[in-house]
């Protein structure tokens, strides 16, 4: 008989596939002896760090810090861990923590709003995370009141505007105290201290919460020139320079010996104060040429010679020449255009000739800078190009008038002379000045009437007040200039009885010059001359 089979090994019976399953998941789970759940071990702290520290500098007592300290906790590996308990807290001082921590995260870490105590000396706050060293920030506390010790501008510095207009971004400085911190609740006072502009509101303005204060409204000078605001927190200052925005440039040189002090500001003065009034450029044209330059004594005024020029001229060139001729009272001078741009019959070069000491007389009379400003005038057009752009008419006649519609409709609709503008602009013709005023060809057809303007920059005379007006900006527009009204002095053509006072007590000692230079050459963009025929 066969024999029975007998099991072995190699034919035990097999386990099903849900046994094995549970052995995987019980082996998985440390089941059968396994040493722990066999998952992600949590982080564990090795460190505490500071990332930004405590300021360095001394804070007054009873201040709450600008900036909160920041740590980090971290592994042994030195990466920063979140979700680790921390303790943080006042350990000496006596301040108060608001928004402290009570975990770290993965990155700085603040230790909330630190506000010291009232005790001078070394306070803290310590960070404390189980296992690991604490972590101490010391400040250094001091009961010595804050003080303004720096004051440094933040903003609105070195911005352009018209003369006359307003800065777009007003000035702002900040004043720090002795612990390096905004000043809070202190005060700025603002003042103009170069350029003549105003300030529309109160000049003392209380420091905020960062010690930073703003400047009113700052309006720029009208005359031109440097514009400089000054900031002052107590002893301490700075200041904030602006810029007159134009185009136009006017090149001043001197002949012979060049003048100083209250004469040559007057000429600096009178620079700006056409930059600020015309502002848009004039097209540049050559005058001479390497084999034939300009002689400036073709121009014909006396003194101002042995110039030759070959350049470029962007916008007009002026030599002046201030000179002794004879004495107090007698001529004055000359001045006027020399080349006219063909293009347009604008000025590009001119020539002024003084004495010299008819010109200190002027400066003790306070009449210097009105005097030069009017021949300045004269040289970039103002009466002397009316004729050339035919803009005069009835010359020397008792109705010989300006005809410039731009001049025109100011003085009628701005100005409040509606009368006497009905669609020109009379101008001098020495028929009805008061009794025993010189009157002569320097006067007549180049200027505004002084009967009627009396006040006026550019009337025949300098009285004790004169007003570069609207009436005469408007007039250089009527010329071809881009000009800028924001420059204008406050004007009102006078009424008849106002004119009859001021002819009787007021108009001063006339200032004769003899006629205005008219101009002699027109020149082309190519450099050429030619001689205007007059």
């Amino acid at each position: 008989m066969p024999r029975a089979l007998t099991s072995s090994p190699a034919f035990a019976p097999l386990r099903s596939l849900a046994s094995l399953v549970s052995l995987a998941a019980l082996a998985a789970c440390g089941g059968g002896g396994g040493d722990g759940d066999g998952g992600t071990a949590p982080p564990v702290a090795a460190s505490v760090v500071a990332i930004a520290g405590a300021p360095a500098t001394a804070q007054y007592i009873g201040t709450t810090l600008e900036t909160a300290p920041t740590f980090e906790v971290r592994s042994s590996a030195g990466a920063a861990i979140s979700g680790i308990p921390v303790t943080v807290a006042v350990t000496a001082g006596g301040g108060t923590l608001t928004g402290a921590p009570t975990v770290s995260v993965a990155g700085p870490t603040p230790i909330g709003q630190w506000t010291l105590g009232g005790a001078a000396g070394a306070q803290t706050v310590t960070v404390t995370v189980a296992g690991v060293a604490p972590l101490v920030f010391t400040v250094q506390a001091s009961d010595v009141p804050p003080a303004a010790t720096s004051v440094s501008v933040v903003q609105g510095a070195g911005q352009t505007a018209f003369a006359g207009a307003a800065v777009a971004v007003p000035p702002r400085v900040r004043v720090l105290d002795q612990y390096g911190r905004g000043l809070a609740g202190g005060s700025v006072t603002w003042s103009v201290i170069a350029g003549g502009g105003t300030l529309g509101g109160s000049a003392t303005v209380a420091t905020d919460g960062t010690g930073a204060a703003t400047a009113p409204t700052w309006t720029l000078g009208r005359r031109g020139g440097t514009q400089t605001l000054r900031a002052a927190a107590g002893a301490l200052t700075t200041t904030v320079d602006a810029t007159i925005q134009t185009s136009f440039n006017i090149t001043l040189r001197y002949v012979g010996t060049a003048p100083t002090g209250a004469v040559a500001q007057a000429f600096t003065d009178a620079v700006n104060r056409i930059q600020a009034a015309v502002v848009g450029d004039v097209p540049g044209v050559p005058i001479g040429s390497t084999n034939t330059p300009f002689d400036v004594g073709a121009c014909g005024n006396p003194s101002v010679t042995g110039i030759n020029v070959n350049e470029t001229v962007d916008d007009v060139i002026i030599y002046a020449a201030v000179v002794p001729i004879d004495g107090v009272g007698q001529v004055l001078g000359s001045a006027g255009p020399c080349l006219t741009r063909n293009v347009d019959s604008l000025t590009a070069l001119g020539t002024m000739r003084f004495d010299s000491a008819d010109l200190d007389s002027l400066a003790n009379q306070g009449r210097l800078s009105d005097v030069v400003l009017h021949e300045m005038l004269h040289v970039i057009g103002l009466g002397t190009l009316w004729n050339r752009k035919q803009l005069v008419v009835d010359t020397s006649t008792a109705t010989v008038r300006v005809i410039g519609a731009l001049a025109a409709a100011t003085c009628a609709n701005e100005l409040g002379g509606a009368a006497v503008c009905p669609g020109s602009v009379p101008a001098e013709n020495c028929l009805d000045l008061p009794g025993g005023t010189n009157c002569g060809a320097g006067t007549r057809n180049s200027h505004w009437k002084e009967s009627t303007f009396q006040t006026e920059l550019m009337t025949g005379y300098a009285g004790a007040s004169n007003q570069f007006s609207l009436l005469t900006i408007r007039g250089l527009a009527d010329l071809g200039y881009n000009v800028n009204a924001l420059a204008a002095d406050p004007y009102t053509v006078p009424s008849n009885l106002m004119a009859a006072l001021r002819a009787e007590g007021d108009a001063g000692p006339a200032v004769e010059l003899g006629a205005p230079l008219a101009p002699r050459f027109m020149v082309d963009r190519g450099g050429r001359l030619r001689r205007i025929v007059r």
